[in-house]
């Protein structure tokens, strides 16, 4: 799982970084495993690439939302801590003081992919990171 999670991440990287001039403000998705909010190393390297992106269009915020899928529990809390680890990861690799960063969590509330109650999605364990 975790090799397919890491493929994921580099689709879904490139997928927003080949789509930026389709829309006003960089986006960028970091995916988590299950019940977890540490990143991974292919996570982390999403987060390295917005936050070069942020630095080169001089970004004045960033926002963080946390998601989880309808299977995880304790779903709102877990969110926001995934957020919070991206935060943490973002000022790791140098994310300019100057940029303000909001946090959010939203448990699974904002589902990219609707599924029923306790459903396992991977596409909804995520960090939505949008730079403005």
């Amino acid at each position: 799982m975790k090799a397919s999670m890491r493929l994921l991440a580099g689709v879904c990287l490139a997928v927003f970084l080949s789509g930026g001039a389709a829309q006003a403000d960089p986006q960028y998705k970091v995916y988590f495993d299950r019940q977890i909010h540490n990143l991974t190393a292919s996570a982390d390297d999403v987060v390295a690439a917005a936050v070069q992106k942020a630095i080169a269009s001089n970004a004045v915020q960033i926002d963080l939302v946390g998601h989880a899928d309808t299977a995880e529990k304790g779903a709102k809390a877990l969110s926001l801590a995934r957020a919070k680890a991206v935060k943490a990861a973002l000022l790791r690799h140098k994310l300019p003081k100057s940029v303000k960063i909001t946090v959010k969590g939203v448990g699974a509330t904002q589902p990219d992919f609707p599924t029923p109650p306790n459903t396992s999605e991977p596409l909804d364990r995520d960090v939505s990171v949008t730079i403005n």
